[in-house]
């Protein structure tokens, strides 16, 4: 199996919840969409930050690293996840700066080298009538 998946007694196979962050934002627009994606997040309440980067080992890709960074550093009170932790991602990121095909307003993010939404939280605060003022600029 690969990392961060187990089978089943009845073989299934499931992802744990660190596998599950990670595919997410790797595929954020195929599987399930930003919104849908940080109202998950929300009631998770702890990933193993050993697990999250044992499953960034076998991807290999930087701008995972700098995803992950970006975005549970928004989560860091409610998923605890160490400096050390966001240190090493940050270590892994190379020196381009990504530009993830969010389809938000953006900003460059200095730190994390990547182009992403200014305010996460206020994408599921406001609730799907604002879709369009959160992501498209569109004033309501």
């Amino acid at each position: 199996m690969k990392h961060g998946a187990v089978e089943k007694p009845d073989g299934i196979r499931v992802t744990d919840i660190e596998r599950t962050v990670l595919d997410g934002l790797n595929d954020l627009d195929k599987i399930i969409g930003l919104e849908e994606f940080l109202r998950c997040l929300e009631m998770v309440d702890s990933v193993n930050e050993d697990k999250l980067l044992t499953c960034h080992e076998a991807r290999g890709k930087r701008v995972l690293y700098q995803k992950t960074g970006y975005v549970l550093g928004f989560f860091a009170n409610d998923l605890n996840p160490s400096d050390g932790f966001f240190k090493k991602c940050a270590a892994r990121i190379g020196k381009s700066t990504r530009h993830p095909k969010w389809n938000r307003e953006e900003i460059h993010d200095r730190h994390w080298r990547l182009v992403a939404p200014p305010d996460l939280m206020k994408v599921t605060s406001k609730g799907f009538y604002h879709y369009d003022e959160l992501f498209r600029g569109s004033d309501y």
